[in-house]
């Protein structure tokens, strides 16, 4: 009865849909009615219980969506915590900065210490807690590395992290060869390269410098609830100590990110003679070789144009950058000289 019933109801409606084309003959009104009628019971015939079906089983796929999406949430939320809860070697660092930072205010106001020395010693305390801050993220950071990211969409985010450094070191990289050269990076690709390589701590210093910048305003409510919460925590960590610290570590923590940035900077090459000595040997044996320049040949040099050259003076100890332009693109004549400019 069940087979047959949706298969009677469609051979109605094909009827009645034939009666309507040959009652379009007599009356267009009839024939367009029965036409309707045809097709609205060839359309209908079995959809409610196929709709119902149907819905029942979408209800069934969006649970388990829901059961996935709250499972891989559950997951995530226990991971973040791991993280973030700090160690005991963590924790206890932070306990003695906060221990300091109390007796450096009580022996300042109890033995009326100079404004000069109560300055120092909060600088000293300061220093302390923000070492102990870059050893807490040392340790969140391992922890983070200990995640299986092959089997979750962390391996995404991890290749998008990877994108962003790149692209970070390789401007750093072409920065600090643009400035040492004056000419375009893209002419020392070899050095471009291995520079932004070297240059990788520092993209990682400018991204947790955005990081901190972006979370401290957070940290700093999130320390605020915890100062004024009325919940008591437990007893291992309901002492002065352990509250101090649990108040101060989230706001310390995007300071010491911050301080990170601000001294992660690439480095300026006319400051720093020595770097920029070890530079130039490195630019040198990666871009430059022997070729003609301007006529004369066998110079240590580095195309930028067709008539225009980086090249080292082989008769100085210190290697040299020169700019030498050339007249034209064939040799010079004997008589004619080359303009250079010394780096």
């Amino acid at each position: 009865m069940q087979t047959t019933t949706p298969n009677r109801t469609a051979v109605i409606g094909l009827c009645t849909m034939c009666i309507g084309v040959l009652l379009l003959k007599y009356s267009a009104t009839a024939g367009k009615l029965a036409m309707g009628l045809g097709i609205l019971a060839m359309v209908s015939t079995g959809s409610v219980q196929g709709f119902s079906k149907l819905m029942a089983a979408a209800r069934c796929d969006l649970f388990e969506l829901r059961h996935a999406f709250l499972a891989r949430k559950r997951l995530w939320l226990r991971r973040a915590r791991h993280v973030t809860k700090p160690s005991a070697a963590a924790s206890l660092g932070w306990q003695l900065s906060v221990l300091l930072f109390t007796l450096v205010m009580f022996v300042g106001g109890a033995f009326e210490v100079s404004i000069a020395g109560l300055s120092i010693a909060t600088e000293t305390v300061s220093r302390i807690a923000l070492t102990v801050a870059l050893f807490d993220l040392c340790i969140m950071g391992l922890r983070v590395m200990r995640w299986p990211w092959g089997r979750s969409a962390g391996k995404w985010l991890k290749a998008a992290v990877a994108a962003i450094l790149a692209g970070i070191a390789l401007s750093m990289a072409r920065q600090i060869v643009a400035g040492l050269t004056g000419e375009d990076p893209s002419k020392f690709p070899a050095t471009v390269a291995l520079l932004a390589g070297l240059c990788v701590p520092l993209a990682w210093a400018t991204i947790a410098t955005v990081v901190a910048a972006v979370t401290i305003l957070p940290a700093m409510v999130l320390s605020f609830r915890r100062m004024t919460r009325d919940e008591t925590p437990p007893m291992e960590h309901s002492y002065f100590l352990a509250r101090g610290a649990a108040i101060i570590r989230p706001i310390l923590l995007c300071l010491a990110l911050l301080q990170i940035g601000f001294f992660a900077t690439p480095p300026d090459l006319n400051k720093h003679p020595l770097l920029r000595y070890a530079s130039v040997v490195l630019l040198v044996h990666m871009d430059f070789w022997d070729q003609t320049v301007c006529g004369t040949p066998n110079v240590l040099a580095a195309r930028i144009t067709d008539d225009r050259y980086l090249k080292v003076n082989p008769n100085e100890q210190v290697p040299t950058l020169h700019v030498a332009t050339c007249l034209n693109k064939d040799a010079q004549p004997a008589g004619s000289k080359a303009s250079t400019a010394v780096l």
